[in-house]
């Protein structure tokens, strides 16, 4: 659960960096960005062959999950207002057929940012499920539990800045 944590927040640093000016930062980022795809397949050998495991993912990729995340974000009133700022950590199912369900706050933020989270989650569009592909070329779909951190900033962060 850790690994997804830190995946997706290394997955939105790289997205930041997408942002680059010269060809040179653009082409690093890119490569980058495939280092942390290719991270989300792992091979396992077993007695009886090697199985890749294939994590479930948001369609498009993490950077597309970024992308709606900050697109559909509705910061409460309330929230706003207080200036309440932090994480909700959501975690879920991600089903065989790419449904997501069981939706459960583990870290709470307050009432209306958790709301806000879950609103999220459910407008979620179908997601690409966990997958082992056998040795053999068979491929099981596999029900798993996801985590994801969704953030609420009132002022966005840059992250290309150089102090």
């Amino acid at each position: 659960m850790k690994k997804i944590i830190m995946f997706f927040s290394m997955m939105l640093f790289v997205t930041s960096n997408i942002m680059a000016q010269s060809q040179a930062e653009i082409e690093a980022a890119k490569e980058a960005l495939l280092k942390q795809q290719s991270a989300n397949t792992q091979v396992v050998t077993s007695g009886s062959g090697n199985v890749t495991r294939v994590m479930p993912q948001f369609p498009g990729g993490n950077v597309a999950c970024s992308k709606y995340l900050s697109d559909s974000l509705r910061y409460p009133a309330k929230s706003k207002a207080d200036k309440v700022e932090g994480r909700v950590i959501v975690s879920f199912y991600v089903n065989t057929d790419g449904s997501l369900s069981d939706i459960m706050i583990l870290k709470s933020l307050n009432e209306e940012c958790d709301a806000e989270a879950i609103r999220l989650i459910k407008a979620m569009p179908k997601w690409e499920p966990y997958k082992e592909i056998h040795s053999d070329g068979t491929v099981e779909l596999v029900k798993c539990k996801f985590t994801l951190p969704i953030e609420f900033l009132l002022v966005a962060r840059d992250f290309n800045r150089v102090n």
